[in-house]
């Protein structure tokens, strides 16, 4: 059995959000689900925030354990 990868990307509906999300879903193996979170959503745009910062607390490559799911966060500022 595969375990699914939980692609989480934080879209404004923006063209360079739109770009973004389509990369991902480009690059994103057979094994991974892509969620598009909508930004202009107040409860989503406050866990962008938290996302962020909890970015910039560590390393590139974070790992947090959320509902004992790893979750990877990439910034894609400066790509």
């Amino acid at each position: 059995m595969n375990t699914k990868r939980r692609v989480e990307v934080f879209s404004a509906g923006c063209p360079l959000c739109e770009e973004a999300v389509e990369m991902v879903k480009r690059i994103s193996c057979q094994d991974c689900v892509i969620n598009v979170l909508d930004m202009k959503d107040h409860d989503v745009a406050e866990r962008a925030i938290v996302t962020e910062l909890a970015s910039h607390a560590v390393s590139k490559d974070v790992n947090s354990v959320k509902n004992n799911e790893p979750t990877n966060i990439v910034p894609l500022s400066g790509v």
